[in-house]
């Protein structure tokens, strides 16, 4: 269904990147579980757990079966991602102290903040009336309102239940 809906758009095309600047790695001196929580924190506690109820809404907004169908297909395929980060986080509770937990409130932050400043970019398109889009996607708006409620939600409440310091979300 990716790539039917895929080539409806036009087809793929290259994008190159360098892999160094997708991850920052944890201090080398750090342990390895507080090196291995830093990326579980980052990727999964902010980065997916977000990501589940966006996608969500993006399949509610399409109106197109396709876009529709391929959203559904990504939600039910990633739903464990959304979860995994603070079933990680509950397993490695009592293996981690306040210095630890403080540490990875200061790398949530840092996604937090990497999030938030793609929002400030999402926030500067120019808003269309809702018929405009051919795909029917969420509109500007509505995304930005469930981004910012579904991090509150899904992202820092639970950190925060975790007491991992999150200071980037009020």
């Amino acid at each position: 269904m990716c790539a039917r809906l895929a080539m409806e758009l036009g087809g793929g095309s290259e994008i190159r990147y360098d892999p160094r600047d997708v991850v920052s790695d944890a201090p080398s001196d750090a342990p390895t579980l507080v090196r291995c929580a830093d990326l579980i924190v980052r990727f999964f506690c902010v980065g997916e757990a977000l990501s589940i109820p966006l996608l969500r809404g993006a399949a509610k907004a399409a109106r197109h079966a396709l876009p529709r169908a391929v959203l559904n297909r990504i939600v039910r395929d990633e739903a464990s991602h959304g979860t995994f980060g603070f079933t990680f986080l509950d397993w490695a509770s009592d293996r981690l102290g306040d210095a630890e937990r403080a540490f990875l409130g200061e790398r949530a932050d840092l996604a937090i903040n990497a999030t938030k400043a793609s929002w400030a970019e999402i926030e500067k398109q120019p808003r269309t009336p809702d018929t405009s889009d051919a795909l029917a996607w969420m509109q500007t708006d509505a995304y930005l309102e469930l981004a910012r409620r579904s991090m509150g939600r899904s992202v820092v409440a639970p950190l925060r239940a975790r007491n991992i310091p999150v200071s980037a979300w009020p």
